[in-house]
């Protein structure tokens, strides 16, 4: 169902050169989705489906820490689908790249 590629670790994220999965696809839907993050926090991991940082008057905002803002322009219809669809990304990530959240050498 999910085939994607070209994965290396770097800080909470898994990433791509493009800083994101570069390619899932969708065989049963035909469909196929651009720049899936995964993200790390811990020992949780979740992938999240693309997203656009947040301009007001031509400035990207920024919470209290620095970090830019998104906004979803996708999601799926129910939190089991959006679950489901993380689980899956994360099991290909570690099909593709089994160390890919390993912790690197200090």
């Amino acid at each position: 169902m999910l085939a994607t590629a070209h994965v290396s670790i770097s800080g909470r994220c898994v990433v791509t050169p493009s800083s994101a999965l570069r390619r899932s696809r969708f065989r049963e839907l035909r469909l196929e989705v651009r720049d899936v993050a995964v993200h790390r926090k811990g020992a949780a991991r979740r992938a999240q489906l693309p997203a656009k940082p947040q301009v007001r008057d031509g400035a990207l905002v920024k919470d209290d820490a620095g970090r830019v803002q998104y906004v979803h322009i996708m999601d799926f219809d129910s939190r089991d689908v959006c679950d489901a669809f993380s689980r899956a990304v994360i099991a290909a990530v570690i099909r593709f790249a089994p160390d890919a959240f390993q912790e690197a050498a200090a």
